[in-house]
């Protein structure tokens, strides 16, 4: 249903619409923060430097992004958890499906029948997927994913 809100309660209230404002918002960062540092460049002393390093501008910008990106996924598995909710689908989704939705919400997502205050449970669900909590459910039943960079090294360096 839109907004993953149950029918009968269309129209009073917002269901999870108000996290696509804000995945939105996110993703228009993003944008922004993929616009290559070194584009700033300024030739410096007199012409006789012109390559002036951009890398920690570069960092903290990809560093950006992942946040940015966690938060996303945070909202877009409250999302498919809710969705699993709503349509009473949880026998019919596989093994590792019920791993992850089960990993969402012992991270603290649950459905209700009101609207709340989303923010504590998404800090929440961002922060276990930064960890790997998410992955390491998925991983329980399904082996090592293969990835194209071994996500594992980038969690726990």
């Amino acid at each position: 249903p839109a907004c993953l809100i149950e029918s009968e309660r269309d129209g009073i209230r917002m269901g999870l619409m108000g996290g696509a404002f804000m995945t939105s918002s996110l993703v228009a960062e993003n944008r922004t923060l993929a616009t290559p540092a070194s584009i700033q460049s300024i030739p410096t002393t007199a012409d006789f430097q012109d390559v002036v390093s951009m890398s920690l501008i570069a960092c903290r910008q990809a560093r950006d992004i992942v946040k940015n990106i966690n938060y996303i996924l945070a909202f877009e598995a409250m999302c498919a958890v809710e969705a699993i909710y709503l349509r009473d689908s949880y026998d019919k989704i596989s093994p590792a499906g019920k791993a992850v939705y089960d990993a969402i919400r012992a991270a603290g997502y649950v459905h209700e029948d009101r609207d709340v205050f989303l923010q504590p449970v998404l800090e929440k669900l961002a922060t276990a997927i930064a960890k790997g909590k998410i992955l390491i459910a998925a991983e329980s039943i399904t082996g090592p994913l293969q990835l194209t960079t071994d996500v594992h090294d980038v969690i726990n360096p």
